[in-house]
């Protein structure tokens, strides 16, 4: 399972041969997220998931890392996709 979304974020150059990046930059972007990993789950119900990240299908995703209260029933994968969703709509 997996959701899309369309975002400002904020976009650097990078040069990453010689450690060194342009200015900022602000974008309207297509960010494609998908949970891939449970990582971490508490005693009480704190979880953390690994999401896969395309931004504008990029064909290198990156990581990122969303953590939740876990309600303990049914799938924290899918869970995880409905918490970062409502996060990222504030």
């Amino acid at each position: 399972m997996s959701f899309t979304v369309s975002k400002k974020v904020s976009r650097q150059l990078s040069y990453s041969e010689f450690g060194a990046s342009d200015v900022n930059e602000v974008i309207t972007a297509e960010l494609a997220f998908e949970a891939v990993n449970v990582i971490g789950l508490d005693a009480k119900n704190i979880c953390q998931v690994q999401f896969s990240v395309v931004i504008n299908g990029s064909s290198n995703p990156g990581s990122y890392i969303h953590s939740f209260t876990f309600s303990g029933n049914g799938n924290p994968l899918n869970e995880a996709e409905a918490s970062l969703r409502e996060e990222i709509a504030l």
